[in-house]
């Protein structure tokens, strides 16, 4: 056999080596990728981001990168999060969710503008995704772009029409565009929605005050205090004695 032979084979049963090394790495990886999701489950976090790099040091993926960005957040290591992000974006470009999850990091972090742009991509890649329009209606919201929020959230609310928070949220922008009618409209689809919903009984409140009625306004204030929305008594102390 020729030394040309010998070396072809040689680096053959090297390849055959690596590919069942690497599958063992899969499996080890595999193994602690589902125990970092159990853990996150259970709200441990701090041991889920544990497994999920002992996983990623084993078997990189975009998906795991993206696992461990979502457990970061939790321990609000949002800088941390958004790199996780990041990486998982470099190994798939076009993997939506972690541009979605990475607006929610740099909106934690008050980069509202680089929140814009991810929850942007996130619809580009995934137009029917209403979580990112409401989203990025927040976003909106916060740079005072208030009826480019109002887009987002009609456009949440034609993809998902029984999202009660998207109507809740339109209606606070309503209120601030001085539409308490229509914003009154918007918090009784959101109450139709979910009865136990405190938020839109509370801005209810406010608006009917505002339009002059008291006395049913203060019992929406009175109804979102009993959910649970705390504000609602501070200011039954201010209007409603």
């Amino acid at each position: 056999m020729t030394n040309r032979k010998l070396q072809i084979i040689f680096v053959g049963f090297l390849f055959l080596c690596n590919l069942v090394l690497l599958g063992e790495d899969k499996k080890e990886g595999d193994k602690y990728f589902k125990s970092g999701v159990e853990k996150a489950k259970a709200g441990n976090y701090k041991e889920a981001v544990q497994d999920y790099t002992k996983s990623i040091d084993l078997d990189p993926t975009a998906e795991k990168y993206n696992s461990r960005g979502l457990v970061k957040d939790f321990l609000e290591d949002h800088r941390g999060a958004i790199q996780d992000y990041s990486k998982a974006i470099e190994l798939k470009s076009d993997f939506g969710d972690a541009y979605y999850n990475r607006g929610i990091a740099k909106r934690d972090l008050k980069d509202y503008e680089g929140a814009v742009k991810d929850y942007s991509k996130a619809i580009e890649l995934d137009p029917k995704d209403s979580k990112a329009y409401n989203n990025r209606g927040n976003v909106k919201c916060l740079l005072r772009d208030f009826r480019g929020a109002v887009q987002d959230y009609n456009k949440a609310i034609e993809l998902d029409p029984k999202n009660p928070r998207a109507y809740n949220n339109r209606g606070l922008v309503r209120s601030d565009l001085q539409e308490c009618k229509g914003a009154i409209e918007d918090y009784n689809k959101a109450i139709e929605l979910d009865p136990k919903y405190a938020k839109p009984y509370y801005f209810r409140g406010l608006c009917k005050i505002k339009l002059g009625e008291k006395e049913s306004g203060c019992l929406d204030l009175s109804k979102a205090g009993e959910l649970g929305y705390d504000d609602a008594y501070d200011k039954i102390k201010e209007l409603c004695q």
